[in-house]
């Protein structure tokens, strides 16, 4: 009977070489595995993916390009400048920092006519009123640049921006382009 036992004996306490090396290539899979889903996370976060696969770059991605870029317009006595995804800042001509702070990036609306709003909030607050505020309406243009600059109501600017961004499907259809 112990010759039957013997290999039985042989795999008490030790685990065959073959199932030891099917486990370490398991462990390295699932290494390999949480980084590739660590890389996927960092993407879309670059991207601008949120949890419910919603994109702040606009539903086909168009706002990708204009992240991280700063458009300045001189109106008056003042230089405006907004940030896509940063903030809006209002200077007087020749100062090259600092500012009023007119709000921090909230969100792009986009309306049934595909017209798209970028909207800044919770600026500094005015002595005699409420907190600053910009928004621009976006409008179809070759480039990139504010257009006009204004302050219909005590401390709510508006500016219109031209942009490729602003010339989507919805504007070749209404304009028969």
């Amino acid at each position: 009977i112990a010759p039957y036992f013997s290999s039985i004996h042989s795999l008490h306490g030790k685990t065959p070489s073959h199932i030891v090396n099917l486990e370490k290539q398991r462990d390295s899979f699932d290494r390999k595995k949480r980084s590739l889903t660590k890389s996927v996370e960092d993407l879309e976060n670059e991207i601008g993916y949120d949890s419910d696969d919603n994109s702040k770059y606009g539903v086909d991605g168009e706002l990708y390009f204009l992240r991280n870029t700063c458009h300045k317009l001189e109106s008056g006595k003042y230089e405006y400048e907004v940030c896509v995804f940063g903030k809006a800042t209002q200077r007087d001509i020749g100062q090259s920092s600092g500012g009023t702070h007119l709000g921090s990036w909230e969100t792009v609306d986009v309306d049934e006519h595909g017209r798209r709003t970028f909207k800044w909030g919770k600026g500094t607050k005015c002595w005699n009123g409420p907190v600053r505020s910009a928004e621009v309406a976006v409008t179809c243009g070759a480039e990139t640049r504010v257009l006009t600059a204004d302050e219909p109501e005590t401390c709510r600017y508006v500016f219109t921006m031209e942009s490729p961004i602003g010339c989507d499907e919805r504007f070749r259809l209404k304009h028969s382009l």
